[in-house]
């Protein structure tokens, strides 16, 4: 009956934990570093999405100039005629230069998500095996 609760109890306790159980500091730094870039790589995520959601798809009339602006309180002008041909007549945008923010906002934000969490994998899986880090 004890040796069912053991087995359990390994599976239950992560790499992490079992590194700072053991006192293992450069495996607890790794799982530290690992976490860390994982988080700030969805936090960029997260920003990248919110500032694209806020640009393409909230609208709203400012009413000192009585201009249409974006979620993000830019100047909306009518769209050229092949963009509008794409995307309908009733399509607005910001102009050509803050297109081409937008566009290396989103992707290269996207990038360095990736490369955080890559980063995070890497650091996971990097350096030798020490005590802590297999099953007993």
């Amino acid at each position: 009956m004890v040796s069912a609760f053991a087995n359990t109890r390994k599976v239950v306790h992560s790499k992490s934990y079992r590194a700072i159980r053991t006192g293992s500091m450069e495996t607890t730094m790794k799982a530290l570093a690992r976490n860390t870039c994982k988080v700030l790589a969805g936090l960029v995520a997260i920003g990248v999405f919110v500032v694209g959601f806020l640009a393409y798809f909230v609208f709203s009339l400012d009413p000192s100039t009585h201009q249409q602006v974006d979620g993000l309180g830019r100047a909306l002008e009518p769209s050229p005629w092949f963009i509008r041909l794409i995307f309908g007549q009733e399509r607005l945008w910001p102009g050509w230069g803050w297109w081409l923010t937008d566009f290396v906002w989103f992707w290269g934000g996207l990038g360095i998500a990736y490369g955080l969490f890559q980063l995070g994998e890497r650091t996971n899986m990097s350096g030798p095996a020490t005590d802590g880090d297999h099953e007993r």
